[in-house]
């Protein structure tokens, strides 16, 4: 009866020590599932900030419309006549400094001519040159973008040529956005593509008295008056 007893105390153990071993084993295998699962998490939400940052910086078509009216201009005729930049810096309304086939260089945007922000006595113009300079970079500084080069410099031998604001298939010149706004007066050059687009939506401006347009006198032939908003 005694060894009965034992031989039974004995197989009873057994479950216990069956379950005890599954507990070892599935715990662990619990725990590899939620950190498996927090690591799908992690992943997932680098990628949606990764996304989010690039929506923040890529201006949408309504954005674009917004503040240059319709979008129509197809990337399909700018291919062959564009380079891609990305832009490094803006140092005034109309001057930016991009890094693209040629390395890093400062152009100048062409046919735009926006007031200053140094002025001729070394002081910084804190009226429309700034505004100027603070869209450009507003819009341009951090961006990949499109850059149709002219053939001509401008006086300190820095490339000129146009940005296109890129946006899917569609495109807007920021050298015309900047004179639409009346933060950039038309600078008639040897490179005419583009003057006469370019002479209407600065008549436009002037008519509605935008910004530069704003104060009489302040655009001249050779400039701006600099002395009429000090």
């Amino acid at each position: 009866m005694s060894e009965n007893t034992n031989e039974s105390r004995t197989w009873h153990k057994w479950p216990r020590s069956i379950a005890l071993l599954s507990l070892l084993v599935v715990v662990p295998l619990a725990g590899c599932g939620d950190a498996s699962k927090t690591d799908s998490d992690t992943d997932q939400k680098g990628q949606a900030k990764s996304e989010e940052k690039a929506d923040e910086k890529a201006a949408s078509k309504e954005d674009l419309e917004e503040e240059f009216g319709d979008v129509e201009t197809p990337e399909s005729e700018l291919t062959d006549i564009t380079e891609e930049v990305t832009v490094m810096k803006v140092e005034d309304g109309d001057t930016i400094v991009v890094n693209g086939e040629n390395g890093e260089e400062t152009i100048t945007l062409a046919l735009a001519d926006a007031p200053e922000l140094t002025l001729p006595d070394g002081s910084q113009d804190e009226n429309f040159g700034m505004k100027a300079r603070d869209y450009s970079r507003s819009m341009l500084e951090g961006a990949t973008l499109l850059f149709e080069r002219s053939d001509s410099k401008d006086e300190d031998g820095n490339a000129t040529g146009y940005i296109w604001m890129k946006n899917g298939v569609d495109h807007v010149n920021f050298n015309k956005g900047l004179i639409e706004k009346g933060l950039a007066r038309l600078a008639e050059t040897s490179d005419a593509k583009y003057t006469d687009e370019f002479r209407e939506a600065e008549s436009q401006a002037k008519a509605e008295k935008k910004d530069i347009w704003s104060i009489d006198g302040y655009v001249t032939a050779d400039g701006y008056n600099s002395s009429l908003v000090q």
